[in-house]
């Protein structure tokens, strides 16, 4: 199965200094996955192109069994958190990750309101590595994919209710990402700092925040002044990142 080719759960470092192949192959897998994915029709769609822009293709429900799929096969590839060789510093899902996205974005471009689930999922602490788990290369992965999914979560289509009902299915997710991104954004690591200020170019990302302004701003203020410390950061294209935000 596509499951047992990436590694199940979280894949052990290798400290030998061999390579890891048990991805292999599920790349491969994820482009026909991804064929079949496009293929698929949301419940409440029909023949008419014209009825499935309304419903289908802007505010469509999953069938159940494809979101089974998509919560059950396709979000645990994100589990594996070894290393295809620990001295290239190349995480084991970056053999894959660039197709797993955009099989995911398949299945959002049907249901949008599971932009949030799937943030929620990414954000578990069985995909997204502890802090003293040193995997950088696979926290910015997971950074980089937040921000894309987020980012299809309105279309210039969408009237305003169909955005406010969009914008609020995130709501019981917003909070866990923030304080995610708030840790990320006061890292020492200037790679994963970097890649969570980017967040704020995100235009769906700042809509989300600014309707939340109460409950996140304080959080993205100490974080982006360094509280309690108040240290500079380091790097200078960081501090550029962090003025530029304030």
């Amino acid at each position: 199965s596509i499951t047992h080719a990436g590694g199940g759960g979280g894949t052990p470092l290798n400290p030998l200094g061999m390579e890891n192949t048990s991805a292999c192959g599920v790349e491969a897998l994820l482009h026909v996955l991804l064929r079949i994915v496009l293929g698929f029709r949301p419940l409440g769609s029909s023949g008419s192109s014209e009825d499935g822009a309304a419903t289908g293709r802007r505010l469509g429900t999953l069938r159940p069994s494809h979101e089974q799929l998509l919560f059950d096969v396709i979000v645990p590839l994100h589990k594996p958190s070894g290393m295809v060789l620990w001295r290239d510093q190349t995480p084991l899902i970056g053999l894959y990750h660039e197709a797993l996205v955009k099989t995911i974005g398949a299945f959002l471009s049907m249901d949008r309101t599971l932009v949030g689930p799937i943030v929620g999922a990414l954000l578990h602490q069985d995909v997204w590595p502890g802090t003293e788990g040193g995997n950088t290369p696979k926290v910015v992965l997971l950074l980089h994919e937040v921000d894309t999914l987020i980012g299809l979560l309105l279309q210039r289509e969408d009237s305003d209710d169909q955005e406010k009902l969009l914008l609020a299915s995130l709501d019981d997710y917003l909070l866990p990402l923030v304080l995610r991104l708030c840790s990320c954004i006061s890292s020492e690591n200037s790679r994963i700092s970097e890649r969570a200020l980017q967040f704020f170019r995100n235009k769906v990302f700042k809509k989300l925040v600014q309707r939340r302004l109460s409950d996140v701003g304080y959080l993205f203020l100490r974080a982006l002044s360094r509280c309690p410390s108040r240290e500079v950061p380091w790097n200078p294209t960081v501090r550029k990142m962090t003025l530029l935000v304030l």
